[in-house]
């Protein structure tokens, strides 16, 4: 008779650990994350690029000759070592905005990473991390479902046997026009008049890069 109030009192024991460690697992779970929207990052992919304004001068004895018409920036404006278009070979791929930030990848420099901020008419500016103050950039519209920079690439060849020679190829942030270089710089051409070499040029374009919403 003891013997099965034993077996018996075992039995009880034994359900009331196995309830209590049940009952202990589940009030110790960790809880569920919660998910949190991320109203302020968006990612955009690259999608086209536009030649918005474009520009050749060659030069002659009386000054400067307009060549825009036979000039194609595609083809003249091409890379060292792979022969590509720079205008295509320097496009970023992508581009996130995390809150005031902006991020240009690939990441190859410092300045791929930046604070920035919008003004009217869906205008953007940078934090130029070197100079220290805020440059144009581009355009974000309000609905953030594209993103967009602005580009140039010029070339400025000025080479004399006797006085000073100059050479220029370089691409940079903003649009140029004819009075970022005939504006008086001695090294440049100080006006249009004084492109009287036969192999005195000026060429440059100015180029948009426009980048899609693709995750929010």
């Amino acid at each position: 008779m003891n013997k099965c109030y034993s077996i018996k009192f075992i039995g009880i024991l034994f359900l009331f650990l196995f309830s209590f460690f049940i009952f202990s697992c589940s009030k110790n779970d960790p809880p569920e994350p919660k998910v949190e929207e991320k109203d302020d990052e968006f990612l955009y992919a690259f999608e086209r690029y536009e030649i918005v304004g474009k520009k050749m001068y060659a030069g002659s004895e009386d000054g400067a000759v307009d060549r825009t018409e036979q000039f194609d920036p595609e083809k003249y404006f091409r890379t060292a070592y792979f022969d590509k278009s720079k205008l295509e070979y320097f496009k970023q791929d992508s581009i996130r905005a995390v809150k005031d930030t902006l991020i240009e990848y690939p990441l190859n420099y410092e300045a791929n990473t930046f604070k920035f901020k919008t003004g009217d008419k869906d205008s953007l500016f940078r934090w130029n991390i070197y100079a220290k103050f805020c440059q144009y950039y581009g355009k974000f519209p309000e609905n953030k479902q594209e993103i967009s920079y602005e580009r140039y690439f010029v070339r400025l060849i000025k080479d004399r046997k006797e006085g000073m020679s100059f050479y220029l190829d370089e691409r940079g942030e903003g649009f140029v026009d004819d009075k970022s270089f005939f504006y008086g710089n001695i090294y440049h051409f100080p006006t249009s008049k004084r492109m009287t070499e036969a192999t005195d040029t000026l060429a440059y374009c100015n180029v948009r890069y426009i980048y899609k919403l693709v995750k929010k």
